[in-house]
C-alpha cells in the first residue's frame, strides 16, 4: 500500500499584499487567491481520487476559505486543525 501526503497552501491572501509575511495574522484571500484556491480545487479533483484523502486546515480564515473550494469539488469533509497555527 502506497501512502501519499499532499501539502497545500492557501492562495494569496490580503496580509501577503500588505507587506506582512507569514505568522499567524488572520487575513482573508484576495480575488486573485480565490481563482488561486478553485484552480488547486480543479486540479485535485482529476489527480487525487476522492475516496483517498481527507482534509486538515487551520482555522484561519485564508485556509477555511481555501478549503472550501476543495470541498465543494471533491464533496469531502474537513477537520479543522487549530494546533496546526500554534
Amino acid at each position: 500500500m502506497i501512502n501519499e501526503l499532499i501539502l497545500l497552501r492557501h492562495g494569496e491572501s490580503q496580509h501577503m499584499l500588505d507587506g506582512v509575511v507569514g505568522g499567524w495574522t488572520d487575513s482573508a484571500l484576495t480575488p486573485r487567491g480565490v481563482n488561486q484556491a478553485k484552480q488547486t480545487a480543479d486540479h485535485l479533483a482529476a489527480f487525487v481520487p476522492a475516496h483517498v484523502f481527507q482534509i486538515f486546515i487551520s482555522d484561519l480564515t485564508r485556509a477555511v476559505q481555501t478549503a472550501q473550494w476543495i470541498i465543494a469539488k471533491t464533496g469531502k469533509t474537513f477537520v479543522k486543525a487549530p494546533s496546526c497555527v500554534s
